[in-house]
C-alpha cells in the first residue's frame, strides 16, 4: 500500500481494491477543495492530527456530514492497516478487502469512542477500534455460520427477527406472516434429544403438523387476513426469516470510496461549515499547544523504549510489529509462554510507569488517583504501541 503524503491527500482519497488488494487511491474533487481551503486557512502549522481534530469538533458538535467524510478519507490507511494485520491470522474466514468493508461501517462507532482531550492521536485509537471491530465481526460470523437456519430462529429474539425482516425491505404489513409463523414454531418446535441447539434440523411432518395448526388458529383467533397455512408455505416463510436475520448479523459492508449510484458522485456535497477564519485559528492554537505536549511524550516513550532491556524489546516488536500471539512468540523464541507473559506485562508497566511520571510532572496529573485515567492512559499507551511498531514496519519496507 503507497502511502498518502500530503494534507490534502489523506482528507480527500479513499482506498480503492482490485480483488483483495489495494489498487489505488480514488479522490473526490469536492473533499479535495474543501481540505485546500481549511488547509491555507491554517496556514503552515497544520499537521494531520491538527486537521483531523478540527473536522472532529466539527463532527462532534454538529455530526456535520461533510466533517464525517473526511475523517472517512483520513482514517483509510489505519483500517486497511488494522484489516491486513487481522487477517493474517483469520484462516482464510475474511480476505482484507472484505474486513476493510467490515471495519469502515463501523467508523461512527469508531469515532464516538475517541476522546481528544486526552492527547490520543485518532488515527492510533482508530486502528485498535477498527481491529476490534473486525474481530468482533469475525465472532458474531463463527456463531451464525455454525448455527442451522432453525437453530439460528429459536436462539433469535423477537425484536431482531424484526429488525431483520425491516432490513430486507418487509414493511410492517407484510412482516405479520413471518413473524406469525416464526413464534408458532418457536413455542412448539420440539428439538430431538440430545440434538445440538445450534444446529437444530428441519423438523419432520409430525413436526409440523401442530405448528401449521395453531398458525391458522392465530389467523382465525386474532382476525389476521392472511391464507391458510401449510407445511410448506411455513417452511418458506421461515427460510425467509432465516436468510433475512443472516443478511442482519452478517451484513456486507459498504465502504464510503463507492460512487452514488443517483449523482455520480462519492460524497454527499453538503454545505461547509459557517465557522470562520478567527474561530479556526482559536482551535488551531489549542490543537498546537496539544501537538507540542504529544511530541514530548513521543519523545519520553521513544526513551523509555530504547532502555528497556533488549529481550523485552524483541518481544514488543514481535507482538506489536509482526502481530503474533504470545503462543506464537513462545514457539519462535523457545521459550515458556508464563516467561513472555511475565516479560510482555513488564515491558508495558516499565512505559507506564515513565508514562505516569511525564504526565506528573509535566500535566501535573496523578494516573494512580483517577481510574478513569488511568485506563484511558492504558488505552493510549496501547495504541502508541501500535502506531510506533507499525511506523516502523512500513520504514522497514
Amino acid at each position: 500500500m503507497q502511502p498518502r503524503q500530503s494534507l490534502i491527500e489523506q482528507f480527500s482519497s479513499f482506498v480503492q481494491f482490485e480483488g483483495d488488494h489495494f489498487h489505488t487511491w480514488l479522490k473526490d474533487s469536492r473533499l479535495r477543495r474543501h481540505v485546500l481551503a481549511l488547509v491555507a486557512a491554517l496556514d503552515k502549522a497544520s499537521d494531520s492530527q491538527l486537521v483531523a481534530t478540527h473536522y472532529y469538533a466539527q463532527w462532534d458538535d454538529a455530526k456535520n456530514r461533510q466533517a464525517f467524510n473526511h475523517l472517512a478519507a483520513y482514517l483509510q490507511e489505519a483500517c486497511h492497516w488494522s484489516a491486513y494485520k487481522v487477517t493474517q491470522h483469520a484462516d482464510g474466514q475474511l480476505n482484507t478487502a472484505e474486513a476493510f468493508q467490515t471495519a469502515i461501517a463501523n467508523l461512527e462507532r469508531v469515532l464516538r469512542g475517541y476522546n481528544p482531550k486526552y492527547g490520543s492521536v485518532l488515527s492510533s485509537c482508530a486502528r485498535s477500534a477498527f481491529s476490534n471491530a473486525i474481530k468482533d465481526h469475525l465472532r458474531q460470523r463463527r456463531k451464525i455460520d455454525i448455527c442451522s437456519d432453525w437453530g439460528l430462529l429459536r436462539k433469535v429474539s423477537k425484536k431482531r427477527l424484526l429488525e431483520a425482516l425491516a432490513q430486507s425491505g418487509q414493511s410492517s404489513t407484510s412482516q405479520q406472516p413471518y413473524v406469525l409463523a416464526w413464534q408458532c414454531f418457536t413455542e412448539l418446535y420440539t428439538p430431538t434429544p440430545g440434538e445440538s441447539a445450534g444446529r437444530l434440523a428441519v423438523p419432520t411432518s409430525e413436526g409440523w403438523a401442530p405448528i401449521v395448526a395453531w398458525y391458522n388458529q392465530q389467523v382465525t383467533k386474532q382476525k389476521l387476513v392472511l391464507p391458510t397455512a401449510t407445511e410448506k408455505t411455513l417452511l418458506e416463510q421461515l427460510k425467509v426469516c432465516a436468510q433475512s436475520i443472516r443478511r442482519y448479523l452478517n451484513p456486507q459492508a459498504i465502504s464510503l470510496n463507492q460512487p452514488k449510484q443517483d449523482s455520480g458522485e462519492l460524497q454527499d456535497d453538503l454545505a461547509a461549515s459557517g465557522d470562520s477564519l478567527m474561530t479556526e485559528m482559536i482551535q488551531a492554537e489549542t490543537v498546537q499547544a496539544r501537538q507540542t505536549q504529544q511530541r514530548a511524550l513521543k519523545e519520553v516513550l521513544i526513551a523509555s523504549l530504547g532502555n528497556l532491556k533488549p529481550e523485552l524489546q524483541q518481544i514488543l516488536q514481535l507482538y506489536y510489529q509482526e502481530g503474533l500471539t504470545q503462543s506464537q512468540i513462545t514457539k519462535q523464541l523457545g521459550q515458556k509462554q508464563y516467561t513472555i507473559s511475565r516479560r510482555l506485562t513488564k515491558a508495558r508497566e516499565r512505559l507506564f510507569v515513565d508514562l505516569g511520571q511525564w504526565c506528573d510532572r509535566t500535566l501535573h496529573i496523578s494516573l494512580e488517583s483517577n481510574v478513569t485515567i488511568h485506563r484511558e492512559m492504558n488505552s493510549a499507551l496501547e495504541a502508541w504501541l501500535e502506531q510506533h511498531w507499525r511506523n516502523s514496519a512500513f520504514l522497514e519496507t
